[in-house]
């Protein structure tokens, strides 16, 4: 890490989170979603830090449609 300005610190400690959360797609009771719209994964467990979406990239037309299409993929599996 060379740029330690506040928004590279930011994107950095992102960056770690998203990375730590895709170390789970190697258990196979793990779903993961890693696509150019969007990181979601879903482990089973009834707990919502277990259950998320992390780093989207939607524009404003597809957001409401992802928006939708992720809270029925949660409510689907019966998770939070």
């Amino acid at each position: 890490m060379s740029d330690t300005s506040p928004e590279g610190m930011r994107r950095a400690i992102e960056q770690n989170l998203w990375e730590s959360w895709l170390a789970l797609c190697t258990s196979s009771r793990v779903e993961v979603t890693d696509s150019e719209a969007m990181i979601r994964f879903a482990t089973g467990l009834p707990l919502p830090p277990f259950n998320a979406v992390m780093r989207t990239r939607l524009d404003q037309r597809s957001a409401d449609r992802a928006i939708e299409e992720t809270a029925a993929y949660f409510a689907g599996k019966k998770l939070p």
